[in-house]
């Protein structure tokens, strides 16, 4: 009488355990018969796919109600051949539904070994979850913008919603100020009126400001201010802390863009008992008008030295 032992597969790779029939029961993320394959990520499929003939019964495939391999090391649950069947957590079928949980969310090739996705050009992520920015030798985004998610975008456009399936999965540049593209590599032109319109108010080449201060009341105002500009591209420019000069007897200030230590305040009646409303003016020259009143300067200083050489040479002549 013969005696004949048996045992499973490569005894399931170490990563399994023996039982009945000799068949490996996987641990988690493992698969095949003797457990050497491994499990890759799941994600939001980008894409529905049916499985195909997953029963091997050569016939049609199977609909998505119709459950098949079940019990097994990916689908402990079951799944279906045909596209998937979208049910909530109690068991009840979805309609309208898509974009299941697939291996490498259906854009990328698992690989057994390592357990990795290998994504698809333009899909990143460890389930090839997310669709990834445009990249080049300078970096992503060409290395003048973030990339962020499209529901980041939407909110950084004026607070708009977007909630949809794939607000965390669509990715896009969101551009430095200056650049422009989809991939941020294209610079930003400075734009403009056009100089062949005439416009009393849109051709202005320069900034005045007027901020005016009102006070109720006998109340010295102190504190230091400046004024926020932002430019065409979006971007934010704050002045140094403007020095101010008030005079009493106007009531007005002129101020200018340097920086300064002294505060700002306003002339007080100690003797008044009423309710004055104390009105000062500011009178801003930016920086912006700074080169017309310098190249004024500069015009008046060729003048003047223009008129002492001419009133020279008259009495040069006048002597002889």
């Amino acid at each position: 009488m013969a005696m004949v032992a048996a045992e499973c597969p490569s005894a399931c790779s170490g990563h399994g355990t023996c039982g009945a029939y000799d068949a490996c029961t996987c641990f988690r993320n493992w698969m095949s018969n003797d457990c050497s394959e491994r499990i890759c990520p799941f994600g939001l499929a980008h894409v529905d796919t049916p499985l195909g003939d997953l029963d091997a019964s050569s016939g049609r495939l199977t609909g998505p109600t119709v459950n098949v391999v079940t019990n097994s090391a990916m689908y402990p649950q079951g799944t279906s051949e045909q596209f998937p069947a979208m049910q909530d957590s109690a068991g009840n079928v979805l309609s309208n539904t898509a974009h299941y949980y697939r291996e490498c969310s259906n854009k990328g090739i698992c690989d057994r070994v390592k357990g990795d996705c290998a994504c698809f050009p333009g899909y990143e992520g460890s389930a090839c979850q997310r669709a990834a920015c445009p990249t080049s030798s300078a970096g992503v985004c060409s290395g003048h913008g973030t990339c962020d998610t499209i529901q980041e975008l939407a909110a950084a456009d004026n607070q708009n919603i977007y909630r949809l399936w794939d607000e965390d999965v669509t990715m896009g540049c969101n551009c430095d100020a200056g650049y422009t593209g989809p991939d941020c590599s294209e610079r930003s032109c400075k734009v403009g009126y056009d100089p062949l319109y005439y416009d009393d108010f849109q051709n202005v080449r320069y900034t005045n400001v007027t901020v005016q201060f009102f006070v109720v009341g006998n109340v010295d105002v102190y504190g230091n201010y400046s004024i926020v500009f932002t430019d065409v591209h979006g971007e934010d420019w704050q002045t140094v802390l403007l020095i101010s000069m008030p005079t009493v007897a106007s009531s007005r200030i002129v101020s200018r863009v340097f920086p300064t230590t002294s505060s700002l305040r306003t002339p007080s009646d100690a003797s008044s008992t009423m309710l004055v409303l104390n009105r000062v003016e500011c009178r801003l020259f930016t920086w912006v008008r700074l080169p017309l009143i310098l190249a004024k300067w500069a015009k008046l200083l060729v003048l003047e030295a223009l008129q002492y050489w001419m009133r020279r040479r008259v009495n040069m002549l006048l002597v002889h």
